[in-house]
């Protein structure tokens, strides 16, 4: 049978998991060979929770043709170490065609598996959703006060030094472990003389670097 005489142009796709031991996220789920650059993904929804992945593959112009078959949706799926002793989770999915009744589609089921991991050496690590971020000084040019937010991303060692012209560090003002979250520095300029200096920010991967003029 040609499935070109069907006219599909969406495709309503889920695919099923087992959330405590698999994780999907949007940028690893992607068209099929068979179908790029034919097809879009729209409405997409992920349930890592209850381990659920729903999505359409819509055409506005071009129709399904999978006459020597092919790849219509490619998924990539990260496991983590699983909270019980479960090692496995099965990956089921179901695909509807909504604009034809001509045509039916039969789904597999298939396992992965995760296989034995040794582990000597582990850091709990508590995930955020603060980015790491060091704004300009407020104002600057400075000539008494200023003002810098920024904010830490993950729990670490923190570091704000104000650097001279010449590299000299003249000041700390931040120097211990932070937790996630948002922060504001004043600084106090009038025991530093004028001219160009440096904030520069270290915490955990994150670098950066911030210039200010001190003119009183």
């Amino acid at each position: 049978m040609d499935i070109s005489l069907a006219q599909i142009k969406k495709l309503d796709i889920t695919v099923k998991y087992d959330g405590d031991l698999l994780r999907v996220y949007p940028f690893d789920i992607h068209v099929g060979t068979a179908l790029e650059g034919k097809f879009a993904i729209q409405d997409l929804h992920i349930n890592d929770i209850s381990g659920i992945v729903s999505l359409s593959l819509v055409s506005p112009t071009e129709i399904l043709n999978l006459s020597g078959g092919g790849e219509i949706l490619r998924l990539f799926i990260t496991t983590y170490l699983p909270k019980t002793s479960n090692d496995s989770s099965e990956i089921i999915h179901s695909i509807v065609l909504p604009e034809t009744k001509c045509v039916g589609i039969f789904s597999d089921t298939g396992t992965i598996h995760l296989q034995p991991t040794c582990v000597y050496d582990l850091r709990k690590v508590a995930m955020s959703t603060t980015n790491y971020s060091m704004s300009k000084v407020n104002p600057n040019p400075v000539t008494s006060s200023a003002e810098l937010e920024f904010s830490v991303g993950l729990e670490a060692m923190t570091e704000i030094k104000i650097i001279g012209s010449t590299s000299e560090v003249v000041a700390v003002p931040v120097s211990e472990v932070l937790k996630p979250g948002y922060y504001k520095l004043g600084i106090n300029a009038l025991d530093l003389p004028n001219g160009v200096y440096w904030l520069e920010m270290n915490s955990g991967p994150y670098k950066k670097v911030e210039k200010m003029v001190i003119a009183k």
